[in-house]
């Protein structure tokens, strides 16, 4: 039987065994004599020592309390480890804050009671008198050590209470409320610009039990930016769409660059940067002036649109002449400004009273003649179709003078040729038919035999679909007993 020396205790199995093998067992596993703890370390003024409970053996914990109105300061409970406590101190007994409520007319708290022990956080929620009263003061409070509120108690009362300050601005008066038609004015620090969404003063409003104070959501101090990028090379002087304020500009201002005679920005380059209320001008960087082209090649009756006096590099201008008259070739009806200000058509195109392209068929296949670039009036262009297809619509079309246009301006239909009509059913025959190939409005004619009538249309007839309609012969049947 194992024993502990005084002052220690012991952990596991107090018998050993001799079992098969043979080889000792332990009951309840290996043995060990553990060191105790002497009486545990004594709280100071109006702490509650815990009740003894000697021996003090490892892991057991003691637990220390507060009288009345004082809390625990540190850690409330110790544990004996290795014949030491840990922590190796009592803790202490500090007062708590006593009830601090709203001093002016009543209201409702987040925390209650008769005391409050140190790093207590009270929020003032709401008023309940007067009626209609709002929160004036700060809303939170917080007990310090030495049993004090970090702040006074806010107050209810009929007025409008001071609004926080916007991030980087300030509010005025500081006063913590306002009354019945007295404002707050709101302001912005150097470099920022007050929110023009926002509103600079807003008053205070009073009516018996009502208080109206809307403070904006918008009520914000924009960052104000420096001085757009430096214009490049080949520039002439930034202008800006507002004054400047010190070094800086307010949110929304727009800088405007230009560039010197015959150089111009690329096309589709911004000439604009804009000041964002994060204090960065948006693009980025300035835009850059490149070698312009000037008025592309023109003739009397030759226009480029859009017209300006200088273009950017991939600017592109389209070619149109007076008259209705065509731009020949029709592959320089547009030209692009290239580097070096060179356009990409050096000569004028020509503009001749021609006719171009003509009216494609509307469906279906087939060929036009004469096929040419251009088309003198009274040109026409004739339309024929494929095998197995006819044609529908007007053909030849006809070069107009004048108009230089086709007409008609649509082109005709090839329109699928009909398959075999549908054989005559019984009690009737095929009166007429058409000479293949059948196309889009021939017709075939059936009649019934004596004493029989139809059912149904006698008369197919073939559609430009490739079809005939009806789709089946007509039936004829025994006439009717009078």
């Amino acid at each position: 039987m194992y024993t502990c020396n005084t002052g220690f205790t012991l952990k596991g199995s107090a018998t050993i065994n001799c079992g098969p093998g043979p080889a000792w067992t332990y009951p309840s596993g290996p043995t060990s004599c553990t060191q105790n703890c002497a009486a545990p370390p004594t709280i100071g003024a109006n702490g509650i020592q815990p009740a003894a409970s000697v021996p003090y053996i490892e892991a057991e914990t003691v637990t220390y309390s507060c009288s009345g109105a004082f809390s625990i300061s540190g850690s409330a409970t110790l544990t004996c480890t290795s014949g030491s406590w840990v922590p190796a101190a009592a803790p202490t007994c500090v007062a708590d804050c006593a009830p601090n409520p709203i001093i002016v007319g009543t209201g409702t708290t987040s925390v209650i009671g008769t005391s409050f022990p140190v790093g207590t956080t009270l929020t003032y929620t709401s008023c309940l008198t007067p009626t209609g009263a709002q929160l004036i003061g700060t809303a939170t409070n917080e007990c310090l050590p030495g049993a004090s509120w970090k702040n006074p108690p806010p107050q209810c009362k009929l007025e409008c209470p001071r609004p926080t300050p916007p991030t980087n601005g300030a509010v005025a008066p500081t006063t913590a409320s306002i009354t019945n038609g007295q404002t707050y004015t709101f302001t912005c620090d150097a470099g920022y610009t007050f929110n023009p969404l926002g509103t600079m003063a807003v008053p205070c409003s009073v009516v018996g039990n009502v208080v109206t104070f809307n403070v904006p959501a918008a009520n914000t101090c924009l960052k104000n930016c420096p001085a757009a990028p430096a214009a490049g090379a080949n520039s002439v002087a930034t202008t800006y769409s507002t004054a400047v304020i010190g070094t800086t500009y307010s949110p929304s201002t727009v800088a405007t660059y230009a560039c010197a005679t015959n150089f111009a920005f690329a096309s589709g380059t911004s000439a604009t940067l804009t000041c964002q209320s994060t204090g960065l001008w948006s693009p980025t960087t300035a835009p850059v002036c490149q070698a312009a082209c000037g008025t592309p090649p023109l003739t009397a009756n030759l226009a480029a649109a859009p017209s300006a006096a200088t273009y950017g590099l991939g600017a592109t201008i389209t070619y149109s002449c007076a008259n209705n008259e065509k731009v020949i070739p029709q592959s320089s009806i547009t030209s692009t400004c290239g580097a070096n200000g060179v356009w990409s058509i050096a000569t004028a195109p020509a503009c001749q009273a021609v006719c171009i392209n003509p009216p494609p068929l509307s469906s279906g296949t087939g060929t036009l003649s004469p096929i040419q670039a251009t088309y003198t009036p009274p040109t026409p262009v004739t339309y024929t179709c494929a095998t197995g297809s006819n044609l529908v619509g007007t053909s030849p079309v006809v070069c107009t003078a004048g108009t230089l246009a086709w007409t008609p301006a649509t082109g005709p239909q090839c329109a699928p040729d009909c398959p075999a009509f549908p054989t005559a059913n019984a009690n009737s025959n095929i009166a007429t038919t058409p000479t293949t190939p059948f196309t889009n409005g021939n017709t075939v004619v059936y009649a019934c035999n004596p004493t029989f009538t139809p059912l149904g249309s006698l008369t197919l007839t073939c559609q430009n679909t490739g079809a005939w309609s009806p789709t089946t012969a007509p039936t004829c049947r025994k006439g009717n007993c009078n």
